[in-house]
């Protein structure tokens, strides 16, 4: 059973393949910076796709909405994570959703932590693995960071059981 943990943004999609609980493959979705919103939205969800058939994925883990942020953004977040939803729907995927607030506090041990503070309880053999590619702090390493944590959440939240790595 393959899950695939998602850090959606409409710049910057953080993503985590899993495997029967390891860690499989990871990355992002950066769509180029020029594009119009809709047709980043567009690359993101045809990326998003063509990984959803090629892994054969059963379950989508995502970030529930923040309202706490500005109505523009949370429209362009809330704009992404229906769209994955339709690609849900579309390919008769279990989805779960995970509130920012409670995956930081799963994380960190606080609901108002910052990326930075996420990354630093990743295990340092993810980040290692992560850094080799995504080193530079705009690179996306800190959305694949976060989708690796919607991933142990999935795991040992939802289906109680223990992350081995």
């Amino acid at each position: 059973m393959k899950v695939l943990s998602i850090d959606q943004s409409l710049n910057s999609t953080g993503y985590c393949i899993w495997d029967n609980g390891l860690l499989y493959d990871f990355g992002v979705i950066k769509p180029p910076k020029e594009l119009e919103q809709h047709i980043k939205l567009f690359h993101t969800i045809t990326e998003l796709e063509r990984i959803i058939k090629e892994e054969n994925i059963s379950t989508i883990v995502l970030e529930g909405l923040s309202f706490a942020s500005s109505s523009i953004s949370v429209r362009i977040l809330g704009a992404v994570y229906f769209n994955i939803l339709i690609l849900a729907y579309r390919f008769d995927i279990v989805w779960e959703e995970v509130t920012p607030t409670s995956l930081k506090k799963f994380a960190t041990g606080n609901g108002k932590a910052f990326k930075e503070d996420m990354w630093k309880v990743l295990p340092e053999k993810v980040q290692q693995k992560i850094e080799v590619e995504f080193k530079a702090k705009n690179s996306g390493k800190f959305d694949i960071c976060d989708s690796f944590h919607l991933g142990k959440y999935y795991y040992e939240k939802i289906k109680g059981e223990n992350y081995v790595g």
